[in-house]
């Protein structure tokens, strides 16, 4: 979620020089937006290949080297479509103070409805997308999956107590499968990516028209 705050206060500022350089002409929005998605590609993916590296030994998490592949997969794929969401936050705002003022209420929503604390079933009708366009939970979904799907068994001495690693998933509500979870975050990063490319296309600079000298 960091990546939203990061993407944000860049380009927000950012976004002045290219509102900029769009209107004397020097390039048009498709290859700038292509060439910086490319560009961020290096940056975006360091800090979770980083992170995976550390925590996944460190915390002795199931599956080996592909659950430790999994495992960056999903965080990497978390960090792009953070990335992507705050481009288009980004793209919206008409300041750097209100891009600045809109991720952090972003960042609560997608967090809330992450599975975490509210689960997707207990979320009134009317808020029921909020848990499917949440960044936090297909990422989360797919590290419960990758983890609790690998024959982990738990010592039960009660009847309440979670016997493996598939009834933990099923309390959570978590189902489905680690490349469906995949598939779900690359589309929302696919379209946060076009909404921003979208936004940052139609809200270009308008200036008034030039009126004759009155005599």
């Amino acid at each position: 979620m960091a990546s939203i705050m990061k993407t944000v206060s860049a380009f927000s500022r950012e976004r002045a020089v290219v509102d900029r350089e769009r209107t004397a002409g020097s390039y048009d929005v498709a290859p700038y937006f292509m060439s910086k998605c490319v560009a961020e590609i290096p940056v975006t993916s360091a800090f979770p290949l980083l992170f995976s590296a550390v925590v996944f030994p460190m915390t002795g998490l199931a599956g080996g080297l592909p659950g430790f592949a999994r495992f960056a997969a999903a965080s990497t794929l978390e960090a792009a479509t953070a990335s992507a969401l705050g481009l288009a936050v980004g793209a919206v705002a008409p300041s750097p103070e209100v891009a600045n003022a809109l991720a952090p209420a972003m960042m609560l929503s997608n967090i809330v409805f992450g599975g975490l604390f509210v689960s997707a079933d207990n979320v009134p009708s009317y808020l029921r997308l909020l848990p499917k366009a949440s960044l936090v939970r297909h990422c989360f979904q797919g590290l419960c999956i990758n983890e609790f799907s690998a024959g982990i068994e738990f010592e039960a001495s009660r009847p309440s107590d979670v016997k493996d690693g598939a009834e933990v998933l099923e309390r959570f509500g978590l189902q489905g499968s680690f490349a469906g979870t995949c598939a779900k975050q690359a589309k929302l990063c696919c379209f946060y990516n076009y909404a921003a490319f979208v936004l940052l296309r139609n809200n270009k600079p308008e200036f008034a028209a030039m009126q004759p000298p009155q005599e």
